[in-house]
């Protein structure tokens, strides 16, 4: 656990990576640790909670994610809330989730998978929409272009 802190950025960031499988309060209180201080490693911080989940951690990780200013950080933890929110149901929440990660995140790929799922949840506003006919990403054009499934 106390390598997870250590000063050898390596150590600590291989620590961590072993932790985000180990299921023990000591695990959900060093994941805290991390983003409190800013620590490398921190981008685990959501993998470690989600095998250490608590009731009202959507609300935590949803904030982490959006507070994280490192973009490839925010990267590595867009995946993790994804499989957060899977893992964790809380319909109420996850267009709120998926706005974030659509918003916030770094990668046209995972976008794509947020404009995909908010598609299946009949979610995605005619404003985003029209922003997605012109996205960077050609699937994510496609996907917005293509006329909806017959029901």
């Amino acid at each position: 656990m106390e390598l997870s802190f250590s000063a050898n950025k390596e150590l600590a960031w291989a620590a961590v990576v072993a932790l985000r499988h180990v299921v023990h309060p000591a695990v959900r209180e060093a994941a805290f640790r991390l983003i409190k201080k800013g620590l490398v490693g921190r981008d685990y911080a959501i993998a470690m909670l989600d095998e250490n989940w608590k009731p009202g951690d959507h609300e935590t990780v949803l904030s982490w994610f959006e507070n994280e200013s490192d973009r490839s950080l925010r990267h590595r933890m867009q995946m993790d809330l994804r499989k957060f929110w899977e893992r964790h149901l809380q319909p109420e929440s996850e267009l709120r989730m998926l706005e974030l990660l659509y918003e916030k995140g770094p990668c046209s790929f995972c976008r794509e998978h947020v404009v995909m799922r908010m598609i299946e949840m009949d979610a995605l506003s005619p404003t985003l929409r029209a922003e997605c006919a012109y996205d960077a990403n050609q699937d994510i054009r496609e996907l917005v272009s293509a006329p909806p499934p017959f029901e």
